[in-house]
């Protein structure tokens, strides 16, 4: 696979050519990251994004979620791709970190200002997490080990995709775009835990609008970006891509369907800790396991989570603790659940859960990690030793999320009303509902993104 092929796939293949598999699976997507962002958009990173775009001002074009104005393509994409994963609760596609929050946002931004239909955003969306999750095979587990955090990196190819689609750029400009949208990729994994991991998410889908935008206008870049020396990825991840290792061409099949999505969330933690917090609540459920009869709590995971999840083992806010295993096991033994209600500071901070936090230990477990697998992806056994001196042990191969242990269709929407409360009306949310699910029949995406820019109609 090269930046030609790349083009090539995105500028020939339409709507009616994609499998219906991926269409529904894409519906819930789009769905759980509308939700996601309504529920994002009350963070306090959320609200400076906002505060900030909206003073740029810049032609009223897109909306923002939940915040009640519009504003330019660009911003926008920057706002909400923020806003998508400012609470960590966003999807994952296959070799894609939250691949919806990035390659969305941008879709959205561009898809209102060009007034298009349902159908055309279902088409963006997917070629664009279709590239993303293609081209992170043999980049996302070396970007995580170089201490990238791939989301903006991987993302910003991916949202300069689906924006070309929804300019409906040729494939020479298509090639221009990845071009430029490469020499803005950027994010730090030293900054896991603080405001500045989601905005890698609304910088990545920004990437994308400003690279199709500025590609349409004739603006020029290296058109081979992914091959030769000083390449896309040989920059990034030292190595030239293998073209013997992508198996199959782009779309055939798409990777949403072939590897299912990775995971929509049920947690709103940062993925590796997902497998563990499954089998802990397992085991509460199984065993009725209650903290104050906990003496140690044990995680046998891989020696990267081992790593990992050192930073935060003692997390001091809400935001440190969705990176956190040892916050995650003390509020599902607490609790009994891990949801939003569980991360807010003073629950992070309260002296239960920070003494539950140091009966946690985590271990390495050792376990092959094949190319193009995130470093969660071994199982993850959870040891809970009690008071009477009772062992209970559990292993979990795939998290509640996971494409093997997917949340249904049912538990989606229960998370998503659960996410859009904190926002819209009971009416608004199940108007949002039923356009999404129903996203090929709509003819122009506004009436969807007035809904969730806050549950009123904006003046443009």
């Amino acid at each position: 696979m090269n930046t030609e092929a790349i083009a090539n796939f995105v500028a020939e293949t339409s709507y009616g050519q994609i499998p219906q598999e991926a269409l529904t699976g894409a519906k819930w997507c789009i769905l759980d990251c509308l939700g996601v962002s309504l529920a994002g958009s009350q963070e306090p990173a959320s609200r400076i994004i906002s505060d900030y775009v909206k003073e740029l001002g810049g032609k009223p074009e897109a909306a923002v979620i939940a915040m009640g104005f519009r504003t330019s393509g660009p911003q926008a994409a920057l706002a909400n791709g923020t806003l998508a994963h400012a609470l960590d609760y966003d999807d994952s596609h296959p070799n894609f970190q939250h691949a919806t929050a990035v390659t969305l946002p941008a879709v959205l931004a561009l898809a209102e200002r060009e007034r298009v239909s349902g159908q055309a955003v279902l088409e963006a969306y997917l070629l664009g997490c279709e590239v993303g999750s293609k081209i992170g095979i043999q980049m996302v587990t070396k970007l995580a080990e170089l201490g990238w955090h791939p989301c903006g990196i991987v993302g910003s190819m991916a949202a300069a995709v689906a924006s070309s689609k929804i300019l409906k750029l040729g494939k020479g400009r298509i090639r221009r775009a990845l071009g430029i949208a490469a020499s803005q990729a950027a994010g730090l994994g030293r900054n896991i835990g603080t405001d500045t991991k989601p905005f890698h998410s609304g910088n990545g889908a920004k990437n994308g609008v400003v690279a199709a935008m500025l590609a349409v206008k004739g603006f020029g870049a290296d058109e081979s970006i992914l091959e030769g020396p000083n390449s896309f990825p040989t920059v990034f991840v030292g190595k030239e891509y293998d073209p013997e290792k992508f198996g199959k061409k782009l779309g055939f099949p798409f990777s949403i369907v072939s590897q299912g999505i990775s995971r929509i969330k049920p947690y709103p933690t940062g993925g590796p800790s997902h497998k563990s917090i499954t089998a802990i609540l397992e085991l509460i459920e199984e065993h009725k396991l209650h903290a104050q009869d906990v003496v140690e709590v044990e995680c046998k995971v891989s020696p990267y989570l081992v790593k990992h999840f050192r930073r935060y083992n003692h997390p001091q806010t809400a935001s440190q603790g969705r990176f956190s295993m040892h916050y995650a096991m003390a509020a599902a033994l607490l609790d009994g659940e891990v949801t939003l209600k569980q991360f807010t500071d003073e629950k992070v901070l309260a002296p239960k859960a920070q003494d539950l936090m140091s009966k946690v230990k985590l271990v390495e477990l050792e376990a092959e990690v094949k190319e193009g697998q995130m470093h969660g992806d071994p199982p993850q056994i959870v040891t809970v030793k009690l008071r009477d001196g009772r062992v209970h042990s559990h292993q979990v191969p795939f998290a509640k999320g996971e494409a093997q242990n997917p949340m249904s269709p049912e538990e989606i929407s229960l998370k998503f009303r659960d996410c859009g409360r904190l926002v819209l009306s009971p009416a608004d949310i199940d108007r949002t509902l039923e356009l999404v699910l129903n996203l090929e029949d709509l003819p122009d995406i506004t009436e969807l993104m007035d809904l969730v820019s806050g549950g009123k109609t904006l003046r443009r």
